[in-house]
C-alpha cells in the first residue's frame, strides 16, 4: 500500500478538455519573471553551506466535481555549487500511468551570463521506475540537464490529471483520473525541503459546494480563500524558508516539517466506511482455502490459539512481493484466492489474506489502514503507507493482528508498532485511534558474561544473549533472513567490540523458527592478549563494557552521531531496555586501586544505572539503560547524549588491579 510519488505537467490535449470543463491554468510565468526572480536570490555567499536554492516552487490544482484534478506544477531552481551540477544533471518525474497524466510542458536552464536555453523534449525517457519488492508499474520521465554551471538556473513546468495511487478503474477515459472516493480531494503539502527555499505556494480551486477541511502542523504558512464564480480559491504560501536536510533515522518528513493537510470527506467515520465497502468482495474463499484453514485450526481449542496459527501460516507463506493484478491495484486488497494461489503479495494483500482465513474461522475481522514511522493527523487526508488487520472482540473492542511484520516473531502485533495510528474500515465507521504504547520492559536485550583475566593478560570468557518482544524479533532475523552460516557470522562480529582480537571457539543458537520460547545464543571465546600485565599490576577495562549490540538497527541511539548537533527527530521503532552483568574472574591477591564509577540517571526519556564492584577475586559489572520512547523529539537529544557518553566511559574506563594482599 506505498503511495507512488506525484509529479506533474501539462499537455495541450489535457489543456483543450480542462477548458471545456470551465478551468483556466495560471498565468503564465515568463523568462524574464524568473530572471529577475534569480537575481533577487541571491548566490552561493547568500546561502553558505547549501548546493542549491528553490527559488520558486508552485503547485496549482484545480478540481472538478468529480474529484479530477488538473495539476500545474513549477519550479526554478539555482545552482550553488558543483555538487548540485550533478544532482541537477537529471530531471525525474514520476507518475502511475494507471491513475495520472503527466505531460512537462517545459524545462529551460537559466545560464549565469542571462541567456536563456529551452531543452528539447522530444529526448525524453519515458521508462519504468527502479522496482525493489513492488511491481505496479509505476513510470518515470527523465530530462537529462547537460552543461550546468555555479550560477546557472533549472526551471521547469509540467501538468497532470489524476491521482497519486492507482485504484480501482482502469479505461481509457477521464472516468481513470477520478480519485477513489468519487466527488473527494485531499493533498498533504510540505512546505520545507531539504535545501532553502525563497518561495513555496500552494493554490487550490474548489467548487463552492465541496468545503475543505485543513489545518497547518509544525509552523506557520500564509493563508487566503477568495470566493469566485461557483468555485473557492485557497492559496497556502512560505517564504525564505531554511533547509531542513535529512537525518539519518528520521521519521517521515511529515512528522517535522511545515505542512498543510486538507480534504473533502468529513471524518474518518466517513472514511472508515468507504475503505470498507471499497474491500468488502475480495474476501470470498473457495475449497482450498477452506480446506487449508481446518488443517490449521484442527485441535486448536482457544480463539487465541486458532488466529496464532493463522496469522503464523500467513506471515511464513506469503512472500512480500508487489505482483499487479491490473485492474484495481492500489488501495484495493487483491481477492483471497488470489493471494491463495500467488502465495505473494504486499501488506494489504498479506492482511487480506489473514482476514480471508479468520473469516473461514468464523471471526468477524475487517482490514485496517495504518501509518508506520509517522504519525497521522486529524483531518482525514489519506496519510497511511501500510495494511493491518482488526479482529472485533464479543466486547465491540478491536484486536490488532499484523501478519506482514509478523515472520518470526512471537507477538501478534509487532511491539515496533507501538502508539500508532490506525483507521478501521468496517460497515459502522471508525474513528482515528493509535495502538497500545509498549514500555522499554517489554523490549529486552538481555546479555549476561562470565569471564577470567589472568594475570599474562590473558582473557577467555562466554557471552549469552537473549531477548523478549521486538529485540527478540531482531534477533531470529538475523539468522533467518541470512544465507547459512552469515547469521552465526553476524554474532562472532559482535564479539569484536570487545577485542579485534577476539577468537570465538564455540557458538550455539536456538531455534530460530520455535517460536514458543525465547530465542537464545550462546558464544565463548578467548583473547590471548586482552589485558595490559606487569610483576604487580593489571588493567583492563571489562569485557562487556564494550557493548557489543552495536548495531544501528537495534541501538540506533548508540550509533546516531553527536546528539548535540542533531535538528530532526529520530525514530527507534521500539523502546527498549538493556541489561547486562558479567562477572570477571582476577588473579588472586590483586585489589582494584582505579575503577569505572558507579552512575545513575532516571529522566524522562532515558534512564541509566552503571556498577563496577569487586567481590574478592572477581569483578562484577551491571549495566541497565532504557530508551523510554520509539520516538525521539529535540527534548530528548540531551538526555540521550548524556546515556551514550555514560556507555562510552564504561566502554574505556578501566579497572586497574595492584599486587596489595587480597586473597581469593
Amino acid at each position: 500500500m506505498r503511495h507512488i510519488a506525484l509529479c506533474t505537467a501539462f499537455g495541450a490535449l489535457a489543456l483543450l478538455a480542462g477548458s471545456a470543463r470551465g478551468w483556466e491554468e495560471p498565468p503564465p510565468l515568463d523568462d524574464d519573471a524568473i530572471a529577475a526572480m534569480l537575481a533577487e536570490a541571491g548566490g552561493a555567499k547568500d546561502h553558505p553551506g547549501d548546493s542549491q536554492l528553490v527559488v520558486h516552487h508552485l503547485t496549482d490544482v484545480t478540481v472538478e466535481p468529480s474529484g479530477l484534478s488538473h495539476v500545474v506544477t513549477r519550479k526554478v531552481i539555482k545552482v550553488l555549487t558543483s555538487k548540485a551540477v550533478k544532482d541537477l544533471s537529471v530531471m525525474r518525474f514520476d507518475y502511475d500511468p494507471a491513475s495520472q497524466f503527466l505531460d512537462v510542458r517545459w524545462v529551460k536552464v537559466f545560464k549565469k551570463d542571462g541567456s536563456v536555453r529551452k531543452l528539447k523534449l522530444s529526448n525524453i525517457k519515458d521508462v519504468p521506475q527502479p522496482w525493489r519488492r513492488l511491481r505496479w508499474g509505476a513510470m518515470m520521465k527523465l530530462v537529462g540537464v547537460p552543461g550546468l554551471s555555479p550560477g546557472d538556473a533549472v526551471a521547469w513546468e509540467t501538468y497532470s490529471k489524476g491521482f497519486q495511487i492507482a485504484y480501482l478503474t482502469a479505461d481509457e477515459s477521464d472516468d481513470k483520473y477520478v480519485p477513489p472516493m468519487k466527488g473527494h480531494f485531499y493533498d498533504n503539502i510540505l512546505f520545507e525541503d531539504v535545501v532553502p527555499v525563497k518561495e513555496r505556494i500552494y493554490s487550490l480551486h474548489m467548487p463552492d459546494d465541496k468545503p475543505v477541511h485543513a489545518k497547518v502542523y509544525n509552523g506557520e504558512v500564509e493563508s487566503e480563500v477568495r470566493p469566485g464564480d461557483e468555485m473557492l480559491h485557497y492559496e497556502w504560501s512560505k517564504r525564505d524558508v531554511p533547509a531542513r536536510p535529512s537525518e539519518k533515522r528520521q521519521p517521515g518528513r511529515s512528522d517535522f516539517v511545515t505542512k498543510v493537510v486538507l480534504a473533502t470527506v468529513k471524518d474518518w467515520a466517513e472514511k472508515s466506511v468507504w475503505f470498507f465497502n471499497v474491500n468488502e468482495p475480495v474476501f470470498e474463499y473457495d475449497e482450498d482455502i477452506e480446506k487449508k484453514v481446518k488443517k490449521l485450526v484442527a485441535g486448536k481449542k482457544s480463539d487465541d490459539a486458532k488466529v496464532e496459527a493463522l496469522q503464523r501460516w500467513v506471515a511464513h507463506n506469503i512472500r512480500y512481493s508487489g505482483i499487479s493484478m491490473g485492474k484495481g491495484e492500489g488501495y484495493t486488497i487483491h481477492p483471497g484466492i488470489m493471494t491463495f494461489n500467488d502465495r505473494a503479495g504486499v501488506c494489504k494483500d498479506i492482511a487480506g489474506m489473514l482476514i480471508t482465513m479468520m473469516r473461514v474461522a468464523g471471526f468477524t475481522v475487517y482490514p485496517a489502514m495504518t501509518m508506520a514511522g509517522a504519525r497521522v493527523e486529524q483531518v482525514a487526508a489519506d496519510q497511511f503507507n501500510h495494511c493491518v488487520v482488526a479482529w472485533k472482540l464479543d466486547d465491540g473492542t478491536y484486536r490488532m493482528l499484523d501478519p506482514t511484520w509478523s515472520p518470526f516473531a512471537m507477538a501478534e502485533w509487532s511491539y515496533a508498532e507501538g502508539n500508532q495510528h490506525y483507521v478501521v474500515g468496517s460497515p459502522e465507521g471508525e474513528d482515528l485511534t493509535k495502538t497500545e504504547i509498549f514500555p522499554a520492559e517489554k523490549n529486552r536485550f538481555i546479555i549476561k558474561g562470565k569471564s577470567r583475566v589472568d594475570a599474562d593478560g590473558s582473557l577467555d570468557g562466554s557471552v549469552t544473549l537473549k531477548a523478549t518482544g521486538y529485540p527478540d524479533t531482531r534477533m531470529r532475523r538475523a539468522v533467518a533472513y541470512q544465507a547459512a552460516g552469515e547469521g552465526k557470522a553476524l554474532f562472532h562480529k559482535f564479539l569484536t567490540a570487545i577485542s579485534p582480537l577476539i577468537r570465538v571457539k564455540s557458538y550455539k543458537a536456538g531455534d530460530h523458527a520455535d517460536l514458543n520460547k525465547p530465542f537464545v545464543v550462546k558464544m565463548t571465546y578467548g583473547d590471548e592478549y586482552y589485558a595490559a600485565a606487569s610483576k604487580k599490576r593489571l588493567s583492563f577495562v571489562i569485557p562487556l563494557g564494550h557493548f557489543i549490540l552495536n548495531v544501528e538497527r537495534w541501538s540506533p541511539y548508540f550509533l546516531l552521531g553527536d546528539w548535540t548537533k542533531r535538528k530532526n527527530p529520530a525514530m527507534f521503532w521500539f523502546p527498549q531496555q538493556v541489561e547486562i552483568t558479567e562477572n570477571v574472574a582476577i588473579p588472586g591477591g590483586l585489589v582494584a586501586d582505579a575503577i569505572p564509577p558507579t552512575e545513575s540517571h532516571d529522566g524522562t526519556w532515558t534512564s541509566y544505572d552503571f556498577k563496577v564492584v569487586q567481590k574478592g577475586a572477581s569483578i562484577q559489572y551491571s549495566a541497565t539503560w532504557k530508551v523510554k520512547d520509539r520516538l525521539a523529539p529535540p527534548e530528548s537529544f540531551e538526555e540521550l547524549d548524556g546515556l551514550v557518553k555514560a556507555i562510552e566511559r564504561h566502554e574505556t574506563t578501566e579497572v586497574v588491579l595492584v599486587g596489595k594482599g587480597v586473597k581469593p
